[in-house]
């Protein structure tokens, strides 16, 4: 993943988002509240996975939003002195967590959303919702070619799919811990999926 991650088009990706991502990333993070962990638990990521509706997609599940978060943790030594970014997720990791979505999420080409006259996948999210159809079936209808936009691309996607969410339901703001647990846990797959993850031979990996 890390060759993927850390190049130069990636790179330039994470930067074009990257004040959105902050404002993201500090939403969830009180500083004024020393008895809230600075990062991200994993409350916090499955709440944003939930609201944004990845996982009305078959080919993410639940527990694959859960991989993602384990992924992309930097290793810490001294659990006592840093239990905060050994429980959770940092600024870096958080960002490297959403190159790990790309893994397993499938997205639609760019280039079949623009001959269907669609402004990318966000442009394919609201026709689905005009017309009541899900992103399943719209996926199940194109088929499994194979084929798929560099990895960069699918990230520039991604992310424009998430802060369609963000904005849509208002995710920024005053700090949102309302829904935490005292101790957050996985909340399991989704079961059966059409799709799949992507196989374990993805180059990208």
């Amino acid at each position: 993943m890390g060759p993927v991650v850390f190049q130069e088009d990636t790179d330039r990706i994470y930067r074009k988002w990257e004040s959105r991502l902050r404002d993201l990333y500090n939403s969830h993070i009180d500083k004024a509240n020393v008895g809230i962990s600075h990062c991200w638990h994993l409350a916090d990521w499955q709440f944003l996975m939930e609201k944004c509706g990845f996982h009305e997609d078959d080919s993410f599940t639940r527990e694959e939003g859960n991989l993602c978060y384990y992924l992309a943790k930097f290793e810490v030594i001294d659990y006592a002195k840093e239990k905060d970014k050994y429980e959770g997720l940092d600024w870096l990791s958080f960002l490297e967590a959403f190159g790990h979505i790309v893994r397993f999420k499938e997205m639609p080409l760019v280039a079949s959303l623009k001959k269907q006259g669609l402004e990318g996948v966000v442009g394919l999210v609201e026709q689905l919702a005009a017309e009541s159809r899900s992103w399943n079936d719209y996926m199940a209808e194109q088929g499994l070619s194979g084929d798929q936009d560099p990895f960069h691309v699918e990230l520039d996607q991604l992310f424009a799919l998430l802060f369609h969410f963000v904005d849509k339901h208002k995710l920024l703001g005053p700090h949102l811990n309302s829904h935490r647990t005292s101790r957050p846990g996985s909340r399991g797959s989704r079961g059966s999926s059409r799709g799949g993850s992507r196989p374990a031979t993805d180059p990208r990996k």
